[in-house]
């Protein structure tokens, strides 16, 4: 099955840069569905932005969306700029699995 993403490449002060894939509302569920998601994305990044975290987004910023992190920090870091997030640049992506 193909599944189309937006992703973003997001730059913060003091953090270092990190991933947000946005999905629709309702589509990951949980965290094992998440790392699907990052499993697929990693076999289609250039090989310097495989160190980068990727947080999964599902939902709009706008929509206090559910976020999928491997850690805490990194989740309350992308909570605290939702904002900025609405007008991010979002590139489209179709992933396969």
């Amino acid at each position: 099955m193909t599944r189309q993403v937006s992703t973003a490449l997001v730059r913060v002060p003091d953090a270092a840069p990190f991933i947000v894939v946005k999905l629709p509302k309702g589509t990951v569920h949980t965290h094992l569905g998440s790392e699907h998601i990052i499993n697929a994305l990693r076999k289609r990044l250039p090989p310097e932005q495989l160190i980068l975290e990727i947080v999964v987004m599902d939902g709009e910023p706008s929509e206090q969306p559910k976020l999928f992190a491997t850690s805490h920090d990194i989740e309350m870091l992308v909570q605290s700029i939702l904002p900025k997030l609405f007008t991010q640049k979002w590139k489209l992506a179709k992933l396969d699995g």
